[in-house]
């Protein structure tokens, strides 16, 4: 039987290779769907907003985002909204605000009683909003429910500027944006702190308190309680 050439013997070589390559890659196929039909079920696909929004905004399809989260993870973020509903909660309006990275949950598109933002606040409280210094509030932090404090620059009895903490502890109830915030406070409060933001050198400010400080909201400082009765015309929108 005559010798085969090495030309030859490197073909045949080569087919075997490209053979048992081709069983590698089938093998590896079969065994990845297995893995993925038997996980299949363990994963939620939950959806994630990609950007800020506020009450009364419609729902853009680029505002969110499909994430896999474990399904034990997904049981306990609340009433969440999957991939399968993306086409009813695109196009839908907002009920409340809503922060990017936040879940998309179902009271945030479907108005209740329950979960319409006014029904949060205490009896005879009020939710008031006004304008902030972002430069000195660290807006990007906080969130529904945190507790902050209230300062401003003031000149008291004509002397030197100097800074005050206006009223402390108040419980905020939304952040409709990096300029804003909305608190909890009583209906006088709500007037003294309009009354005092006019009489500020520049916007109020906010400092964040620790979530487990506790305590009550304080009054309007003391030194303050002129400048909270009247504002001063022409500032604000008072003129």
């Amino acid at each position: 039987m005559p010798e085969e050439t090495p030309g030859v013997a490197n073909m045949k070589l080569l087919a075997v290779a490209l053979v048992l390559g081709a069983v590698v890659v089938v093998f590896y196929n079969i065994q990845i769907r297995n893995i993925r039909k038997e996980s299949r079920g363990t994963t939620e696909s939950m959806l994630q907003m990609a950007v800020n929004r506020h009450p009364g905004d419609t729902i853009l399809d680029t505002d969110i985002k499909i994430v896999e989260v474990p399904v034990p993870y997904a049981e306990g973020s609340g009433n969440y909204i999957t991939e399968k509903d993306r086409k009813f909660a695109v196009g839908s309006k907002l009920t409340q605000s809503v922060r990017k990275g936040q879940w998309l949950l179902w009271e945030h598109v479907i108005a209740t009683e329950q979960n319409n933002p006014s029904a949060k606040i205490k009896l005879k409280m009020r939710k008031y909003s006004f304008p902030v210094d972002p430069d000195q509030s660290p807006m990007e932090q906080l969130r529904e429910g945190d507790r902050v404090d209230v300062w401003g620059m003031f000149i008291i009895k004509k002397k030197d500027p100097e800074a005050y903490q206006v009223i402390g502890n108040l419980k905020v109830m939304e952040v409709p944006s990096t300029r804003k915030i909305t608190v909890e406070v009583t209906p006088d409060v709500a007037r003294q702190l309009a009354n005092v933001a006019t009489n500020a050198l520049g916007r109020l400010w906010l400092t964040v308190r620790k979530p487990t400080e506790g305590g009550t909201v304080s009054e309007i400082h003391a030194e303050l309680k002129t400048l909270s009765a009247v504002p001063i015309r022409g500032r604000g929108d008072f003129d």
